[in-house]
């Protein structure tokens, strides 16, 4: 068990090392000024080849920002979830541990999805309503990975109901499908904004994986396991 924790570790590491390496590249090779108004992207061939090859589409860029408030009303749900809970025990305490996690971990998702916004790598291959805007990495991607991925965690472990849990599951995968794909045909973003949106979010939920295998969620004195009572 040690030696498998081990190597989820180093695949977490990995993961968030390739997400720098990556990052740095994008900053220091084939830069060029090929974005709006000049502006300047990294592995500027291949990033203009793609993007001319699909173009833009506008509809797919309202669709996937109309879904991408899906994966923030789970994350609503969850958190009332956790102040019912609070209110009924009226302690932090009697809150469901996986809950708790799951807030601290949105947190740190909210964090990182801040220091990108205000911390610009390159900007977007268009102009949005005349302005340029930051787009390494696909931060609409990263949260919607990073929240519905853990709320597929989470659906999996307090959901007994079998047709429910199929139900929402389903679901889920199908919206975080149609959001990623649809970003990547959208043309709002360069392909290295998508690469860099999927290898951050994929090291996020691995450091979430390995983050409740240390977390006491089976917690005994909390008895309400089942999110249906709420």
């Amino acid at each position: 068990m040690k030696k498998l924790l081990s190597f989820k570790t180093m695949i977490t590491l990995m993961l968030f090392v390739v997400f720098i390496v990556f990052t740095v590249c994008i900053n220091s090779i084939d830069v060029q000024a090929e974005g709006p108004r000049e502006s300047l992207i990294g592995l500027a061939h291949i990033n203009k080849a793609f993007h001319n090859f699909i173009g833009v589409n506008m509809f797919l860029y309202e669709l996937t920002d109309w879904l991408g408030l899906v994966p923030i009303l789970f994350a609503i749900v969850y958190a009332l979830i956790g102040l019912a809970q609070w209110i009924k025990g009226r302690s932090i305490k009697k809150v469901d541990p996986k809950i708790i996690m799951l807030g601290c971990f949105y947190l740190l998702v909210i964090g990182t999805y801040i220091l990108f916004e205000s911390m610009v790598i390159n900007y977007r291959p268009i102009l949005i309503d005349g302005f340029l805007e930051p787009s390494y990495p696909s931060t609409h991607i990263f949260v919607s990975i990073c929240i519905m991925g853990t709320s597929l965690w989470m659906i999996q472990s307090v959901i007994k109901n079998h047709n429910i849990k199929f139900t929402i599951n389903t679901i889920s995968v199908m919206i975080l499908a149609v959001i990623v794909v649809g970003r990547i045909f959208s043309g709002v973003h360069w392909l290295t904004d998508i690469l860099g949106g999927l290898l951050l979010s994929g090291a996020f939920l691995s450091l979430f994986l390995q983050l409740i295998k240390i977390t006491p969620y089976r917690n005994k004195a909390y008895n309400s396991s089942n999110i249906d009572k709420y």
